[in-house]
Order: structure tokens, then C-alpha cells, then sequence
């Protein structure tokens, strides 16, 4: 509709109103090399299987990857990658052993799975082992 004044309203007059746009999650995007992004790897190791889940410092997966005891060290080189390109840079590591009735010291993955990621080029800030 067009007023006495020549000021037209309406759906077809009015200006597309602007659409703001969404913020992108922090860790997928790259981040730059100085920006420090903290992770929490879980790592269940008895002595058939090994379980490396990795969330952000909230608890959120990012991650989940399960190898046999033979593979770890391979596995644990693709989770030091992916935490790359996901921008986690340092990692808290949570060990935890198959506890129980059963032994309650980590299997032989769980140092293949340190050592990998710390080959990685991955900073190690805390190991805690969990009973």
C-alpha cells in the first residue's frame, strides 16, 4: 500500500532482511598453530582389544576408533591425525585397565597408544589411570 506521502509498505517493498549466519563449531574447523585446543582420550586397553574414544574437554565424542591388540600403534597414528584436523592439539589421557575380577593393569595397546600419539606430535598434558 502506497501513503499520501508516496511511501509504499508491504511484503514486495520491504528489504530482504539480512540472514545471520551460523557459528561453525570450534573444533571443526583448523585452528591456528598457536591456539591451544584440549582433548580427553579415553583409552581401554585389556588384552584383546584396545578402545580409543576422544571427546572435547565437555564430554562431547569426536572420536571413537577400536583395534585389536596387534594394530594399536597403526590406529592410534590415524586418531593423532584426525585430531589434527579436528584442531585438538593436547590431550588429556584417561587409561583405564579391564578391572574387576580380571587384572587391573592396562594390556599392551595402551603404550602403543601413547607412544603413537605422542610420535604425533600430539602434547601429552596428564596421564590418569582409572581402576
Amino acid at each position: 500500500m502506497c501513503n499520501a506521502d508516496s511511501q509504499c509498505t508491504g511484503a514486495l517493498f520491504d528489504r530482504p532482511k539480512e540472514k545471520k549466519q551460523k557459528r561453525k563449531n570450534r573444533l571443526e574447523e583448523v585452528q591456528v598453530p598457536d591456539d591451544i585446543v584440549f582433548g580427553v582420550a579415553y583409552v581401554y586397553a585389556s588384552f584383546n582389544d584396545t578402545f580409543v574414544h576422544v571427546t572435547d574437554l565437555f564430554g562431547k565424542s569426536r572420536l571413537i576408533v577400536t583395534r585389536l591388540a596387534l594394530r594399536c600403534y597403526v590406529a592410534a597414528l590415524y586418531v593423532g591425525g584426525k585430531c589434527k584436523s579436528l584442531g585438538i592439539t593436547s590431550l588429556h589421557m584417561k587409561l583405564r585397565a579391564a578391572g574387576g575380577t580380571c587384572t587391573k593393569t592396562p594390556g599392551p595397546g595402551a603404550q602403543s597408544v601413547l607412544r603413537a600419539l605422542a610420535r604425533s606430535s600430539m602434547n601429552i598434558v596428564k596421564i590418569i589411570n582409572i581402576l
